[in-house]
């Protein structure tokens, strides 16, 4: 199995500053950049599938701008994951990146970028970096949202939950989980989804439906809701309840069954 020369496209610069710490940008065929922390120009237009260029060499976004495939648009309209992975238009994973702990607010902004995409049959995947004695409630809530979503759609959706010692065997693991598939290594992307969850399990057990009080995310036997709401580019969706939370802080108000 040969790996294709992979695209990538990542949430903003920072996100590219991260990822080539061990992943070589290089050797990509292109980078695509879909906000930015410092460029006016860039900005919403990913919701209509507008990218930036990403020169590697300079480590900036460059004037070009391209259109993404409807495919790839699709999957980011409740945000952009830290990275999707694509051969040629077509995206082949999403991988979402996160040091911060699963409260309220971080499962508002992780779980859409994790549902979306597995909703259109795209494997999504979060990397969450933890201490295994705190935010207990909040890692199973996470853990059982995503298991719930997978059964739904029947498409993986994982979360890879680590430790600070594992930080450099992940690095490499989420090259691997990359190429992976570029090549469309089944055995491997099997072997990969059953470790993340069997790492998962003692979560699993310890999930508590009434923890987060029912008002802003619920996992439920036939389907997983998320409150949330957006302040931008809510006449795209008419279904959101606008409000004024933060953009950053969550995609939407939908019942993602």
């Amino acid at each position: 199995m040969r790996a294709s020369v992979p695209l990538l496209w990542l949430e903003s610069e920072g996100e590219a500053a991260q990822v080539g710490r061990y992943i070589d940008l290089g050797a990509c065929a292109a980078v695509y950049v879909g906000k930015s922390g410092h460029r006016r120009d860039v900005g919403d237009g990913y919701l209509t599938g507008r990218f930036h260029e990403y020169d590697v060499r300079r480590r900036e976004i460059a004037q070009v701008a391209v259109t993404a495939s409807p495919e790839l648009t699709e999957i980011v309209q409740f945000g952009i994951p830290d990275i999707i992975v694509s051969a040629g238009p077509a995206p082949r994973a999403a991988i979402e990146l996160t040091s911060h702990k699963p409260t309220y607010n971080n499962l508002f902004q992780r779980f859409p970028k994790l549902y979306r995409p597995s909703e259109r049959g795209i494997p999504s995947y979060i990397f969450q970096l933890h201490d295994p004695a705190t935010m207990v409630l909040g890692k199973a809530n996470l853990v059982a949202a995503a298991a719930r979503a997978e059964m739904l759609n029947g498409t993986p959706c994982v979360v890879y939950l680590y430790e600070d010692h594992e930080v450099d065997s992940v690095h490499k693991l989420i090259s691997d989980l990359i190429f992976a598939h570029l090549r469309n290594d089944k055995r491997w992307l099997r072997e990969f989804h059953a470790a993340a969850r069997s790492r998962n399990e003692p979560l699993i057990a310890r999930y508590d439906e009434k923890s987060f009080g029912g008002k802003t995310f619920e996992v439920h036997r036939d389907h997983v809701v998320a409150n949330m709401r957006v302040v931008r580019n809510c006449d795209s969706f008419p279904e959101i309840e606008c409000g004024v939370n933060h953009c950053e802080s969550a995609a939407a108000q939908r019942v993602t069954a």
